[in-house]
Formats: C-alpha cells, sequence, structure tokens
C-alpha cells in the first residue's frame, strides 16, 4: 500500500467501526490484513504506523450489530497486533486481548456459532503465538480445551485450522532441538525467547492426552475425529525435536497398535502417513519397525495396495520392507495379465486368493489396478535384488493390461477371465497405463519391447471408441518412445501405413480435442526429429514414422478450422515442421509463401487470442537478426522499433521517434532493445515477411477507426496493440504445459489444494463442467431433476452455508441434497476427502452417494428420457433454464464457445463472500511460486477477480 492509500487507512478504519457492517468486496480486508502483515514481517511496529487500531479493535468488538466478517477481521488483527512483546504488553495494558479472545462473550453473544468468528479466533491466536508471553496468556486463559473441541468442527477448514495450531505450539515453543532437527516456524531464539517450563508442558501434557484418547474410535461416528487426530500426529512426528517425538511416540504407542490391529480401511492411509513420519524421524525404532511390517500385512487387499503404494513413495532405504511393497503392488497386475512378475507359482504371493476375491469387483479392480499401474516407473528403478522379476516382464505386463482394456487379448491367467471383464473399456485405466508407459521408457530393457509398445499404441489410435484424453495420452506416449529410439528398423511397411492412415482420419475428427491433439502431435514429431538426429546423425523419426508422407496440407487444412486451439496448434506445428525442412536444405515450395499469407491474415483479423498468439512468437526477431541479406535485418530492426514504440507509447519518460522508421537504424541498440521487449515468433524463413508484417502495422495507425473495430472483435478491452505484439506469446493448448505466461493477461488470485496464488486468467473458463450451474436456489435444482433418470445430479452453491456447495442428486420421484464440506483445499461428503470438486463427483460416478441404497451419479442424456410424472417436467435438461431450451442438446457436452473461452472475457467482477469456480482449459507449470500449478479438467476456486497480477510486466525474452 502506497503512502496516499494509508493517509486514508484512519477514514476506511472509521466507517468499519461506526457502521461494523462489513465492506461490499470483503477480499478488502484481506488486503488490509496482507498490508497490515507486510509492515510486521519487515520488522516495523504496526502500533506505532497505525495507532488508530486499538480503538477500531475496541470498538468493533463491543458493537452489537458488528458483522461477523468484521469481528473475524478484528480478532485476526489483534493476534497480528500481539505478535511481538512489546506491543502485546502494550495491548493487555488497554485490556484488548481480554475482550477480544473473550470465548464466553461470544458464546452468550450467539455469535460463537458464526464459522466467520470461530477461524479469526483460531488464526488470531494463531498470529499472537510467537513469544513465551503469549504462550503464558494462551495457558492461563484455559483456551487449550476449546482448541481441542475445534479438532472435530463441523466445517472442515475451521478443523483444519485447529490442527494446524496445535501443531505450531509444540513445535514453535519446543525446547531448540540439536542441529538438523526441523521445527514448524522455527526461529532462533536467545534466552529472553524461552518459554516457561510449566506452560510448556502443560500444553504438551494436554494435548498428548487428546491425542492418546482421540486417536481410537469409540464408535463409527468417531472415525472422523481419528483422521483429524492422524493428520496431527504425522504433522508434529515429521518436525518434532528428539524429546517432544519420544514423548509422543510413548503416549500414543498403544493407540497406534490397536488401530492397526483394527484394521480400518478409512485410516489406512493417515496411518501410513503417521508410522512413515515416525520412521524417518526416529530411525531404527523397533516398535514402529514392527507397526510398518503389520501395515504392510493387512488382510484386506484394497487397504494394502494403498498401503505399499505410500511406503513406496515417501522413498525409505529399507530392503525388507521395499520388497515387500513392491510384491504387493506386482500382485494384482499379475493376476490381471498372467505375466509372471512373481517368480513361480510355488512361491506365488500368500494374499493371491484375496487379492482376486476382490478384483472381482468392478470398482475396487479399477481402484487398485490404478493404483498398481501409477507406481510401475518406481519400481522398476528398485534395486535388482528387490525386484522379483525383470523391469522389462512390467513393460510388458502394462502392454497387456491395454491390450485387454481394448478387448484385443484376454487375460492369459487361469481363472480370472471374471477379473479381466472388470476393466474392459475402462478409461481410467487405459489412462493410468497410458501415463506408466510413457514414463516406462527409461526403465532397464524397455527399448526390447518397443515394437510392441507402437504396435499397441497405433491400435489405441485407430480404435473408435478412444476418447479425446485417451488419445491425446496416446500421442503422448509414441511420441516420448520415438524420442528414446535410435534404430527405426523395427517399423514396418503395415505399421507405417496405419499410422499415417490413423493421423489423416484424427485430424478430420468431429472433437475437436482429437483434432488438436492430433495436429499438435504431428509438431512435436518435428521436434523429436530434430533432437534425435542432435543424438544419432542419420535418424530422422519423420520419415520412419510417416514414410515421407508430407503432413503440410493436413496443416494447412486445420488453418481454417473452426475451433481456434485448434488453429493455433496449426500454426506451432506448421512452424516446427517446416523449419525442420529447411534445416534439411529442402527449397521454398509454391504453397509456403501462402502459408505466410495465411498467418499474417490470422495476425491481422483473427478473432480469437490464442491463433494471434501462435503466430507471433520471439523467433521473428531472432530469425531476422541472424539473416545473412542486410535488407531483412532492416526490415527487422524496423518491425522492432514499431514494437517498442507500441509498447511504450503513453508510458512516462518515452520520446517516440517520429520518423525513424523511414531511416535506417542503430542494428545492435534496437535488436537489443527487442531482445528484452519482444517476445515475437514463429519459425518462418526471413523472405520477405518483416516487411508485410511492417505494412500492417502502418495500414492500422493510418486507420484508427478500423483499428478500433478488430480491437473490438479481438476483445482486447482497449489493449494497444503493441501489448498484443509484445507480450509473451508462447502458444498453449490443452494438455501442453506453459512454462511462460502471457503479460497482456489478467491474473487472478485463487486456491487450489489450500494453496493460494495466481493463474493467468486466458488459460481458465468460467463455465467448468456442465454440472455446475452456479447460484442455483435448492427449489430451483429440485425442479430441474424431479423426474431424471435416478443419479443425474447438478453442484450448486449452497444457500443454507455461503462459502460451501450442495450436490443435488435426482431420486427418480424425488430429489436429495447433500452439502459438500470445504476446508484446507479438500472437499468432501461423507469421509472420502478430494482435493477439488470435478475429482469428488468422479468418485461418487462408481461409489454411492446415498447411504440407504445405491445411487451413482450420472450425467444427463443429451436426449433425456423421463421418467413417468403427473405434469411435464419443465428442464428436461437440468443444466439449461427454459430459455435455454432451443438449443442443441449435442452442445450440453461440448467445450464452451470461443467467446467464452477467450483472455478478453474479463472477470474483473468482484467475487463477494466466497471463491467462484472455473474450469482449466490446459495444464499449466508455473514459473514463480506465487503462481499455482493446475492441470486441464481442474476446477479452481477464484478468491479475487478484480485485482491483476503485481509482477504483470513485461516478460524477459529468453
Amino acid at each position: 500500500m502506497d503512502r496516499e492509500c494509508a493517509l486514508l487507512l484512519p477514514g476506511v478504519c472509521a466507517v468499519l467501526a461506526g457502521s461494523g457492517s462489513s465492506l461490499p468486496d470483503d477480499t478488502s480486508l484481506e488486503k488490509l490484513l496482507d498490508w497490515f502483515t507486510g509492515i510486521t514481517e519487515a520488522g516495523g511496529s504496526l502500533l506505532e504506523a497505525c495507532p488508530y487500531l486499538l480503538k477500531l479493535i475496541s470498538t468493533v468488538v463491543h458493537n452489537a450489530a458488528s458483522d461477523p466478517g468484521v469481528l473475524s477481521f478484528a480478532l485476526r488483527l489483534t493476534g497480528l497486533l500481539a505478535a511481538t512483546e512489546e506491543s502485546f504488553k502494550t495491548i493487555q495494558e488497554h485490556s484488548v486481548l481480554n475482550e477480544v479472545f473473550n470465548l464466553q462473550h461470544w458464546q452468550e453473544a450467539g455469535l460463537w456459532e458464526d464459522p466467520c468468528l470461530r477461524i479469526g479466533w483460531i488464526q488470531g491466536l494463531r498470529s499472537m503465538l510467537q513469544h513465551p508471553k503469549a504462550l503464558s496468556f494462551f495457558v492461563q486463559s484455559e483456551f487449550i480445551d476449546p482448541l481441542l473441541q475445534l479438532q472435530t468442527d463441523t466445517s472442515l477448514f475451521i478443523a483444519a485450522a485447529a490442527n494446524q495450531m496445535l501443531a505450531h505450539i509444540l513445535l514453535f515453543f519446543q525446547p531448540v532441538p540439536p542441529a538438523g532437527c526441523k521445527g514448524m516456524d522455527k526461529k532462533e531464539k536467545d534466552d529472553g525467547m524461552t518459554p516457561s517450563s510449566t506452560d510448556y508442558t502443560a500444553v504438551v501434557k494436554a494435548i498428548s492426552g487428546y491425542l492418546k484418547e482421540s486417536l481410537v474410535p469409540k464408535e463409527s461416528k468417531n472415525v472422523r475425529q481419528s483422521l483429524q487426530t492422524l493428520k496431527l500426529l504425522a504433522l508434529l512426528l515429521a518436525q518434532a525435536g528428539p524429546p517432544l517425538r519420544d514423548k509422543l511416540l510413548q503416549t500414543v504407542g498403544d493407540s497406534l497398535e490397536e488401530l492397526v490391529t483394527a484394521g480400518s480401511s478409512e485410516l489406512t492411509l493417515p496411518l501410513m502417513d503417521v508410522i512413515l513420519s515416525a520412521c524417518s524421524s526416529s530411525g531404527t525404532d523397533e516398535r514402529i519397525t514392527r507397526l510398518l511390517s503389520s501395515m504392510l500385512n493387512i488382510n484386506k487387499p484394497a487397504d494394502l495396495t494403498h498401503a505399499a503404494a505410500a511406503f513406496l513413495r515417501r522413498g525409505h532405504h529399507d530392503t525388507v520392507h521395499t520388497a515387500r511393497a513392491v510384491r504387493i503392488l506386482l500382485l494384482p497386475l499379475d493376476i490381471m495379465t498372467g505375466q509372471t512378475l512373481l517368480g513361480t507359482i510355488s512361491t506365488a504371493d500368500e494374499h493371491q486368493f484375496s487379492v482376486v476375491e476382490q478384483l472381482k469387483s468392478k470398482s475396487s479392480c479399477i481402484s487398485m489396478i490404478c493404483v498398481c499401474l501409477s507406481n510401475t516407473p518406481q519400481i522398476t528403478l528398485t534395486p535388482p535384488d528387490v525386484l522379483p522379476c525383470l523391469p522389462v516382464s512390467i513393460v510388458t505386463a502394462v502392454l497387456s493390461l491395454l491390450k485387454i482394456c481394448s478387448g484385443n487379448s484376454p487375460s492369459s491367467s487361469t481363472g480370472c477371465s471374471e477379473v479381466s471383464r472388470n476393466i474392459i473399456g475402462s478409461g481410467k485405466v487405459q489412462k493410468c497405463a497410458l501415463e506408466a508407459l510413457t514414463t516406462l521408457t527409461s526403465s532397464p530393457g524397455a527399448k526390447e519391447r518397443i515394437s510392441e509398445v507402437f504396435t499397441v499404441l497405433i491400435q489405441y489410435l485407430e480404435n473408435p471408441d478412444s476418447d479425446p484424453t485417451v488419445l491425446h495420452k496416446s500421442y503422448q506416449a509414441l511420441l516420448k518412445w520415438t524420442s528414446v529410439c535410435t534404430d527405426f528398423s523395427f517399423i514396418t511397411d503395415q505399421l507405417r501405413h496405419d499410422l499415417v492412415e490413423v493421423v489423416k482420419k484424427r485430424v478430420c475428427d468431429m472433437r475437436w480435442e482429437v483434432k488438436d491433439s492430433t495436429v499438435e502431435f504431428l509438431g512435436h514429431l518435428a521436434g523429436v526429429c530434430d533432437s534425435i538426429k542432435a543424438a544419432a546423425e542419420g535418424c530422422d523419426a519423420s520419415e520412419a514414422l510417416l514414410g515421407g508422407c508430407s503432413t503440410t496440407p493436413l496443416l494447412r487444412e486445420a488453418l481454417q478450422d473452426s475451433e481456434s486451439y485448434v488453429r493455433a496448434s496449426a500454426i506451432s506445428a506448421l512452424a516446427k515442421t517446416l523449419t525442420h525442412r529447411w534445416q534439411q536444405g529442402a527449397t521454398l515450395t509454391e504453397e509456403e509463401p501462402e502459408i505466410v499469407s495465411r498467418l499474417l491474415e490470422i495476425l491481422s483479423q483473427d478473432s480469437e487470442g490464442f491463433p494471434r498468439r501462435a503466430v507471433s512468437v520471439r523467433s521473428v526477431l531472432s530469425q531476422g537478426r541472424a539473416d545473412l541479406d542486410w535488407e531483412v535485418k532492416v526490415h527487422t530492426l524496423v518491425l522492432a522499433e514499431l514494437l517498442l514504440d507500441e509498447a511504450f507509447s503513453g508510458h512516462p519518460g518515452y520520446k517516440k521517434g517520429s520518423d525513424s522508421h523511414h531511416a535506417s537504424p542503430n542494428a545492435y541498440g534496437a535488436l537489443d532493445a527487442s531482445a528484452a521487449m519482444a517476445t515475437v515468433s514463429c519459425e518462418l524463413p526471413g523472405c520477405g515477411w518483416g516487411r508485410e508484417i511492417i505494412k500492417i502495422l502502418k495500414m492500422k495507425k493510418s486507420d484508427q477507426a478500423k483499428e478500433e473495430d478488430i480491437a473490438d472483435q479481438r476483445g482486447l478491452n482497449g489493449a494497444e496493440e503493441g501489448d498484443i505484439l509484445t507480450a509473451s506469446a508462447t502458444h498453449t493448448k490443452p494438455g501442453e504445459e506453459v512454462t511462460e505466461m502471457e503479460d497482456d493477461s489478467s491474473w487472478v488470485t485463487a486456491e487450489i489444494k489450500g494453496k493460494r496464488g495466481y493463474v493467468p486468467e486466458n488459460y481458465i473458463s468460467l463455465l467448468p463442467y456442465p454440472w455446475f450451474v452456479g447460484r442455483v436456489s435448492r427449489l430451483e435444482a429440485e425442479k430441474r431433476l424431479r423426474w431424471q433418470d435416478t443419479g443425474v445430479f447438478l453442484v450448486r452453491e449452497s444457500e443454507s452455508a455461503p462459502g460451501e456447495f450442495s450436490v443435488s442428486v435426482s431420486y427418480g420421484e424425488r430429489v436429495e441434497h447433500f452439502r459438500v464440506l470445504e476446508g484446507g483445499g479438500q472437499y468432501c461428503i461423507w469421509d472420502e476427502t478430494f482435493c477439488s470438486l470435478n475429482r469428488l463427483v468422479d468418485y461418487y460416478r462408481t461409489h454411492s452417494i446415498a447411504a440407504e441404497k445405491l445411487v451413482f451419479l450420472r450425467d444427463a442424456a443429451a436426449s433425456p428420457h423421463l421418467l413417468p410424472q403427473p405434469g411435464r417436467n419443465p428442464y428436461p435438461n437440468p443444466y439449461k433454464t427454459t430459455s435455454q431450451e432451443s438449443l442443441l442438446s449435442a452442445n450440453l457436452y461440448s467445450h464452451p464457445p470461443h467467446h467464452e473461452r477467450e483472455s478478453s472475457q474479463r472477470l474483473h467482477e468482484p467475487v463477494v463472500g466466497k471463491p467462484r469456480l472455473a474450469h482449466a482449459l490446459c495444464d499449466y507449470t508455473p514459473p514463480h511460486t506465487a503462481h499455482l500449478h493446475f492441470l486441464r479438467g481442474d476446477i479452481i476456486d477464484l478468491l479475487d477477480c478484480s485485482s491483476l497480477w503485481p509482477g504483470g510486466g513485461a516478460v524477459e525474452a529468453e
């Protein structure tokens, strides 16, 4: 916050204190707290900088009409003010602490039931507990018992915050551990920072007793309490110093053994986290080792598989237990495929019979197989003395699974036909198997199966039943295996012919995702060719796979596609393909100037951003700078200067040259500047393109009215032309990870898996899935769903619990509503928790969402069949209002229209009171820690759409 804003702050505080009402955009309070936190972390005194804050807090707390959101703000602000001993003393002298954190006062006022107040109370205390005096206040006020009760709060978010609070108290104030031990938020403490041993001992005793009592559930309804306790214990054991760790293990040891013996499926993974955390910190503790052995010998196959996977993920170097975990995870694959992965039949695993029985259940079978597949790459890298088979056998098993899934090959193991049919046509298993196959290229001996790998992948590409995601992953696997191949003699004429035909077929597919993946594959294949040639001279993957078939006509046709993603992919693929040809010494063909003209047409006329960004990428300037023709270099310099003029026009201190474009510019200076500012590229040769782009820019500059019209068509909302051309314009598509961001896009604050940060607006859509209908009332949901087939559902924003969601499900003649609990980045309805709403929905498609009978979530049919009912359902399509019924039902599951996916569809409307959901259009790997990672298809909670990314300046060119 700058000085001018700081001068306005007293007035803002006076408004808050006077009315007690929350601001229209409650994120403003969050921003205030962020600013206050920044002052504190910088070493400044918040009380000295803002002495009026104490009056604000006192007034708000005593105002009976204060909004819960403002009260929560006051609680958190008080904790922030009291985070230093000096300020703590000042606040205590004014009796503010007792007024603010007085639990009895809030309960008697009837405000404690409001989640906003409870979370403010927890977070305020958490901020304050940074020094021994605060701990003494906490203990003397007897806050430990209420905090323990909040571990099982009805709000998962509050329960998670209380959980973290307990961990902070134990770890922050523990005696300074020996060098090498880590503690949560641990700071260097001098003698003046050592807490009272009496206070700390009291806290440790109370929390230890709670852990012991709450670990083992007395009834089935107490499982959630045990789950929260295990999470807390895992966190403590992972970071506690030896004295505290030993005390905790001594206290909960018997309870842990009881839990392991009970074998609760819901507690398997959190229990493994506790045991593995203890193993990491305590070394060779015999009791912990015994518990780990017990967990890897559970009688329930599904739990056993999850426990083994958890062990391998933690990367422990315990030969005995690693060998056991590997056998557990290979057993289902051995049974399903008939491959000998565990040795001879005489040495088969003792759990084989129970595993076979478990695999006969379709949902359990798919779940177990997917867990095993996701761990196969790590299994192949284990030491030879641990692995019961050769790594290449695991590759063969994965290939066999893919054949079974497609229905091309039955299981060869005796008596397992009932098991193998459970995965036939399973998209989930196919995706996991293809992901595993992609990562198995580095396994020892994997290249021995490369011919079979190519055959299976081409069969998947040919399969008309393969969904777009499966086809996309098949292309990715094919590229990965191609990149490690140096000898293509195994490619037969038939295999080559099949691949060429399937590519021609898929590039004309009705589904835009399939076309995009195919075009993208052709472009990446050219890139793979270049890398292979660099490693092994003479190998040409494109020639070997496609037999010299030119892909340029296919890509030129894709430039005319109605889908902007496909056009953008075609541009990128053409750039890579033509560059590969030119590097081989190919001469310029008649069609290539036409391609350049088409690209220039896209740059100047295309109404959507992705194709334009694909045309204007940074190599245009770098190619021109390296060209041997001096005239091409001159035109490159003129282009660079035009771009700089457009980028800096209107900026203070920049003086634009009036006639500089007509003179020969300074080559080195202009190109150095362009390298820093412009990131424009399309991998085209420098023969006339610079002059043509300059003509386009000058035409726009001479016709302002036309420029504004084009800008409106593009949805630029007043952005300068140069902002587009000078932006970091790396093209992104679904399925491709982004490593560089656009400057010209807005950034929105979001939360993913409990972590907050920034996401690029142009990679998300406000229409996540057809089943998410936003602010729809309970009554409206019932109108839409009544008399639909059982299981048809929609997800809406909850009326009774603002900030949360509800799943409304048709039972045919009636509709049931399930509240989705959210907290710490996790969502749940019953006991299963998920990192996103779409993961929750996917889970209940194969698991019953109802307790009293089997009800599986399902999508509404494109032409829904309504059950017999007394009257006509006004919503035959539950995802549309009556005014939308005139739309074609085929559009129900189509991707949002182009204008709804554009970055120009700004999200600047404020988000009031709760997150808003968005759908990730493509994978994104952030270059900065302030950005969030997400995958295509994920649902993202948007917290604040009104502010831009503070670092949204120009991105440096590489």
